[in-house]
């Protein structure tokens, strides 16, 4: 018989506060994601780089999770340092990748470091988690105080135009491995005069060793965005738009499109 341990809270992002955020949920965000493609992912930020005759160079990698785009990006021949908000995160990215990437915590919308880079990405809809302007515009002049001249700011986020021509309904996720199984039912809750996404969580984790099922609930907020409000605080924070792409392609996005990806480049 299954012994049941509900952990219920919720942790809307209200001023979109990350002190806390994942703490629970990163724990199990590798099994979660397993069937993430990370290695196509980085082998399309690597063909990015080099048509923007880059490749080899350093790159800071904000938001960088457990280290898995980090990994495969120093072994396309990038010096890469990784930041998160987490501490979950990072010591799943220390312990499986410290030999290869550096890690420090930081928030993308005030971290230092006393160093600048050729290529600054935020991978994985890092830049939709800001879901105020303030926080948008702190993030654009975080990145653009850390890139060399003429570098390039890369990221992904949820597209406005995709997003309501599509709207989101509720799904169910199921992973498992040998210790754990995991349900994950999202219910979106959407704010249209805010752009923002409420996910709302229930996941469901089955210590099939223990045979126990702990519960607990999260709220992950996602702001959309549209192509005219990121010229405008790339205009505030003295970025260009130099391409939008179609996440993974090398097409301009359509109203079709939930995600996409931008390359901004710093001006002189």
């Amino acid at each position: 018989m299954l012994r049941k341990k509900s952990i219920k809270f919720s942790l809307r992002l209200k001023h979109n506060k990350l002190m806390s955020y994942f703490k629970e949920y990163s724990k199990y965000y590798d099994l979660i994601y397993k069937d993430k493609n990370y290695l196509s992912e980085a082998f399309y930020i690597d063909k990015i780089i080099r048509r923007l005759k880059k490749e080899n160079s350093c790159l800071l990698d904000i938001g960088c999770g457990t280290g898995k785009h980090a990994s495969l990006l120093v072994e396309k021949g990038y010096k890469v340092h990784g930041i998160d908000n987490s501490d979950t995160m990072l010591k799943e990215a220390v312990r499986n990748f410290g030999g290869i990437v550096s890690f420090s915590k930081g928030d993308i919308r005030n971290f230092k470091l006393d160093k600048t880079f050729d290529i600054i990405t935020s991978l994985f809809h890092v830049m939709s988690y800001q879901i105020r302007n303030e926080d948008l515009e702190a993030s654009f002049k975080s990145v653009y105080n850390h890139l060399n001249p003429g570098g390039y700011f890369l990221f992904d986020c949820w597209y406005g135009p995709g997003v309501m021509n599509d709207l989101p309904t509720v799904k169910m996720k199921r992973m498992k491995d040998k210790q754990t199984e995991i349900i994950r039912i999202a219910e979106p809750v959407i704010h249209y005069n805010e752009s923002v996404v409420d996910v709302r969580l229930q996941i469901l984790i089955n210590d099939l060793k223990r045979n126990q099922v702990t519960e607990f609930h999260e709220i992950h907020s996602m702001r959309y965005l549209f192509r005219n409000e990121v010229e405008l605080f790339s205009k505030m924070t003295n970025f260009s738009i130099e391409h939008l792409y179609s996440w993974l392609k090398f097409k301009s996005p359509s109203e079709k499109d939930w995600y996409v990806f931008f390359i901004l480049k710093k001006n002189a």
